[in-house]
């Protein structure tokens, strides 16, 4: 019997013996302690649907056998030892290339492609960005930090190609947008504001509803990246999506190599944080095992300023909190207006340092920058506002292109 024609989108497998004419797919395979299953289906060109969708355990010769005498029951002039030989082979086809692992190469064989690229930096020109391609990316912060909002915002910059909010214009490419949390309508809401605060049209980002764990929901997920060529999956929110406690280490563990097996496309993923993070002035982390913090490749941190001028324009702090492979980028702010008479949602950069409550997260530099603009200061005040050593503040102070020394009065303040 000639091999079948074989068509493999992610985790999904389309079989066809054209000679035969028999088709047969295979769907959400998965390993188990009896074998490897996966929900089948046979289809006649004579007939059309023969069987399934069934369970089936592809290495079970058994399960194999009562598979094809089903089959050779329902479809006339096909024997049973030829529906024998095409379920053999397409179990074996389909095992193999599940199974098959990731090939061994040598390293100073593979090609030498230069910097590191960032969705956020297409043309390798900057060296740094917050989105580095083909990696995972988590993007955490407490309720109401505008996380969600920011990713349907990046979304919709990858889809159009357009500018993103704080400066870069990424690469085009298709957008999959995957919803733990809400539903359709509230989601395409929000990208239709975001549209309009951008004077743009809606752009055509793939959307799912998700009510199963994360595992259950990748083989389909993979089928999606496959067949509508996917460059960026968003995940939102890995706290709904995860399977088991996220104190646990083997639920992050889990949970970020499956994200890992989406590779090429860049992961986005959404994360809360804990009440004492949340609370707390210093720097936060994603909610759960150290192994999420471990997992990620960026992440960022959003902080929503409690000084906002009202409840249609806030200010969030953007904080590069981690970066395994580049360099961190420099905390920035976003304000975020939502314009109730047009409809729209607007992001644009602002300054960190001119926000109080958010310039306390940054650096040292920061800090003191945001101090200085209400006014100038001696080192000895600047130091009890920034708690830190008198000396410290000096040799800051020292390395700042507009900070000066005001006079003969022993304080500092801001040129211009």
């Amino acid at each position: 019997m000639k091999a079948p024609e074989v068509q493999r989108d992610g985790d999904t497998w389309a079989l066809a013996w054209h000679e035969q004419g028999i088709s047969i797919g295979f769907e959400r395979i998965s390993e188990r302690r009896d074998g490897l299953r996966a929900e089948v289906m046979v289809d006649s060109g004579a007939t059309g649907r023969v069987l399934g969708p069934v369970d089936l355990n592809l290495l079970s010769s058994s399960s194999q056998t009562t598979f094809a005498n089903a089959c050779a029951k329902r479809v006339n002039g096909l024997t049973a030892d030829v529906w024998h030989a095409i379920v053999i082979q397409g179990c074996a086809i389909v095992a193999r290339d599940f199974r098959k692992p990731a090939p061994t190469l040598e390293l100073d064989q593979v090609p030498d492609e230069g910097p590191i690229e960032y969705l956020d930096d297409p043309t390798r020109k900057r060296g740094l960005g917050l989105l580095p391609k083909g990696e995972t990316i988590v993007l955490y912060g407490d309720g109401e930090s505008a996380k969600s909002l920011f990713a349907l915002r990046i979304s919709l910059s990858v889809t159009l190609g357009a500018e993103l909010p704080w400066g870069p214009t990424p690469a085009q490419g298709n957008v999959l947008y995957l919803d733990w949390e809400t539903n359709p309508r509230t989601v395409a809401s929000r990208l239709r504001r975001l549209a309009h605060g951008e004077c743009v049209e809606t752009p055509k980002v793939f959307y799912r509803q998700c009510f199963r764990g994360l595992i259950d929901e990748l083989p389909s997920v993979k089928e999606e990246i496959s067949r509508k060529h996917i460059s960026l999956v968003v995940v939102d929110s890995i706290g709904f999506a995860a399977t088991g406690a996220l104190t646990d280490d083997e639920t992050a563990r889990t949970s970020m190599n499956a994200l890992r097996t989406l590779s090429p496309c860049t992961r986005l993923v959404v994360a809360h944080i804990s009440k004492a993070d949340a609370e707390s002035t210093g720097r936060a982390k994603p909610f759960g095992s150290q192994f999420f913090w471990n997992g990620l490749r960026s992440g960022v941190e959003m902080r929503r300023s409690l000084e906002s001028p009202s409840d249609d324009v806030i200010d969030v702090g953007v904080l590069h909190q981690k970066a395994n492979d580049g360099k961190h980028m420099k905390p920035f702010a976003m304000t975020v207006t939502f314009d109730t008479e047009s409809d729209g949602i607007l992001f644009t950069k602002s300054e960190i340092a001119e926000i109080p409550d958010l310039a306390v997260r940054t650096s040292m530099e920061g800090r003191l920058r945001a101090l200085l603009m209400k006014g100038a200061r001696s080192p000895d005040e600047l130091a009890t506002d920034v708690d830190k050593p008198r000396s410290d503040v000096i040799r800051v102070l020292r390395r700042m292109n507009d900070a000066v020394e005001v006079g003969q009065t022993g304080k500092w303040g801001l040129l211009g």
